[in-house]
């Protein structure tokens, strides 16, 4: 496993992490906002068999590919973020929420279009509720390529963050994927026929038996379904998520797969999660990191997100705070072992 990694443990990788500079990234796709709201259940509705949340607070957060972008800026790396949102109250509140966060983006504000928005209902640290206001049938790649084009020679390393909520479409995933920079794609269904050659892809269990077509519940078939998923878009490698059963990295096409651990931990919300994986991977790559060094860091960052409630972001100084836990991430077992090298 040496081979695979410039550094030799955990604290020696996030000190090499944090020190060194990095490239800027490019961030594509369907931005959100999450709304929270907060309150207590005394009584059941007499109208019907539902619980009565008398709400105490609210908050609003940065949702999807805007969510991927904040998980960057807070881990100090640097983005520049393009989607789309409604000529509403919830967009302008989501540009709000991105300028406080000192991100730089073009957002396209569309009428007779509104924002997509989560609002979840929480009473006793529980989610009773969530209510989505989206439109899905829309598609706005042809009007972002035209956006990104004039700043793709910028960037070598770009991230779509592919919702299914119509900012990604083929057009786009053309021009990205056909470009020199490393592409990065957390993947949805609704594009798996567009998808081609990006540097990496990054689904959970469930997009990638979406994606393959393969219930995956042994080794064996999630090693066919990542098998199928390579075959199919020519991705060069392959991170599938597992939640608290780790991470599996198929690397070089596959020749090379790897199954990285995740700490036994209390798991609040696995909301925003995959946005985190994402993120980190993207920034480990951005300051020069092997790819297995930046997955192990995705995997670290988050392992951290999932302790908290909603959508949330890692930050250096709890990465740091517990570096001593770390350790077992380097515990990495192949599953099958690249013979051309």
């Amino acid at each position: 496993m040496k081979q695979l990694m410039t550094t030799t443990s955990i604290v020696e990788l996030l000190n090499t992490l944090h020190k060194r500079d990095c490239e800027p990234i490019l961030i594509v796709g369907d931005v959100m906002l999450d709304h929270y709201q907060y309150g207590k259940v005394e009584r059941i509705s007499p109208e019907a068999p539902v619980p009565i949340v008398n709400i105490k607070s609210e908050e609003f957060k940065l949702g999807g590919a805007a969510n991927v972008a904040n998980n960057i800026t807070k881990l100090k790396g640097t983005t520049y973020l393009i989607g789309v949102i409604g000529d509403d109250l919830n967009g302008d509140v989501l540009l709000k929420l991105l300028n406080k966060n000192k991100i730089p983006n073009t957002l396209l504000k569309k009428k007779d279009y509104f924002t997509t928005t989560k609002t979840r209902i929480i009473a006793k640290s529980q989610q009773l509720l969530r209510i989505d206001k989206e439109q899905i049938h829309h598609d706005f790649s042809y009007d972002l390529t035209k956006i990104v084009q004039k700043l793709l020679p910028e960037f070598k390393i770009i991230i779509i963050s592919d919702y299914g909520k119509g900012a990604i479409g083929k057009s786009l995933i053309d021009m990205l994927c056909s470009s020199s920079a490393l592409v990065l794609i957390d993947p949805k269904e609704r594009n798996f026929k567009n998808y081609r050659k990006p540097f990496i892809m990054t689904p959970n269990k469930k997009e990638a038996e979406d994606l393959s077509g393969i219930h995956i519940d042994t080794k064996e078939s999630l090693l066919k379904a990542g098998e199928i998923i390579i075959e199919k878009t020519g991705t060069t490698n392959l991170l599938i998520t597992l939640g608290e059963q780790g991470m599996v990295l198929f690397e070089n096409k596959g020749k090379l797969v790897l199954h990285l651990p995740a700490l036994t931990r209390k798991v609040y919300d696995v909301t925003g999660a995959g946005d985190t994986v994402l993120s980190a991977l993207a920034l480990g790559l951005s300051k020069k990191m092997s790819l297995i060094e930046s997955c192990i860091f995705a995997n670290i960052c988050a392992g951290i997100v999932v302790g908290k409630m909603g959508t949330s972001y890692p930050v250096w100084q709890e990465i740091f705070d517990n570096s001593n836990k770390w350790e077992k991430y380097l515990q990495i077992k192949p599953w099958k072992e690249d013979k051309t090298t």
